[in-house]
């Protein structure tokens, strides 16, 4: 996953926001600034899944991984979780893999941005 390591801090962060969201249950309060990468992410990516060509964040991001990170951020930033609910075992199999390995940058553990999800 070497794409991970061109992004940025704040997108990595966004990003794994998404997928704690999704995977373990965890939110993330994020900045203005970070959620606005959150949503420019969701926003790249749902054009991807209307048909358009990919532009922006879509561009950096492999092609595999389209469809379960837009459903991570569709949870996230958007409240929606139908796209979640429908991935397949793959694209479970990938969100998973991506955010063990996003979280090696030890951002869920940030005590200031991370909180469990309310029962």
């Amino acid at each position: 996953m070497q794409w991970i390591e061109q992004l940025t801090d704040i997108e990595r962060k966004a990003i794994l926001a998404a997928t704690s969201h999704v995977t373990i249950d965890l939110d993330f309060t994020l900045s203005d600034d970070e959620f606005a990468v959150a949503e420019q992410i969701f926003n790249d990516l749902n054009a991807v899944q209307d048909g358009q060509l990919a532009q922006g964040y879509a561009e950096r991001i492999p092609d595999d991984m389209h469809r379960a990170i837009w459903a991570a951020a569709c949870a996230f930033s958007e409240d929606v979780h139908a796209p979640v609910d429908n991935l397949s075992s793959e694209d479970w199999d990938r969100l998973d893999a991506l955010h063990k390995t996003l979280n090696m940058w030890g951002l869920e553990n940030d005590p200031q941005h991370a909180r469990p999800l309310s029962p």
